[in-house]
C-alpha cells in the first residue's frame, strides 16, 4: 500500500532475474557499456492514478550531491503512438481524416528513435534505470 501523498511506489529487480535481464539489454541497446553502468533497477507501481505526469518532474528526479553530474536516470516505458508523422518544419494538420492534429510526432518514419507524445495518458512508465556515466567516454547525459 501506498503511504498518505504518495501516488506511486518503487520496487527494486534483483540482477539475477528474467526482468533484470531485459531491461539491461534493452538499455544497452541506446548506448554502450563504455558509456555507462546501470546502478539500479526499480518497477515502478500503482502510477496508474496519476500516471506519468511532465509537471511533476522533480518528483522523479533527484537534487543536490546525491545524483551527481555522472548519474543518469531513465524510464522504461510503454508508449501508445496514435496518429504520427515526422517533425515538420510547422505543425500540419491531419484534415483527410478529419482530426485536428496528430497525437504524437518522431524523428522520422523509417525507424525512428526520437518521440514526441503531448498527453501523459499516452505513456506509462515500467522501470527506472538508475546509471552512472563512465568517464571520458566523450558523451553528454
Amino acid at each position: 500500500t501506498l503511504s498518505p501523498g504518495n501516488t506511486f511506489s518503487m520496487l527494486e529487480v534483483p540482477p539475477w532475474t528474467l526482468v533484470y535481464r531485459t531491461v539491461h539489454d534493452l538499455f544497452y541497446r541506446t548506448m554502450s557499456e563504455s558509456q555507462a553502468q546501470i546502478i539500479s533497477l526499480q518497477q515502478v507501481q500503482d502510477i496508474s492514478r496519476q500516471n506519468f505526469d511532465p509537471r511533476q518532474a522533480h518528483r522523479y528526479s533527484v537534487r543536490g550531491p546525491k545524483g551527481g553530474r555522472d548519474t543518469g536516470f531513465m524510464f522504461l516505458a510503454k508508449v501508445l503512438e496514435g496518429w504520427t508523422t515526422s517533425v515538420p518544419p510547422r505543425l500540419p494538420n491531419q484534415t483527410s481524416s478529419g482530426r485536428d492534429h496528430y497525437d504524437s510526432y518522431v524523428n522520422r518514419m523509417e525507424n525512428p528513435n526520437v518521440f514526441v507524445v503531448f498527453d501523459s495518458s499516452q505513456c506509462y512508465p515500467y522501470y527506472l534505470i538508475k546509471y552512472k556515466v563512465l568517464a571520458n567516454n566523450g558523451s553528454t547525459m
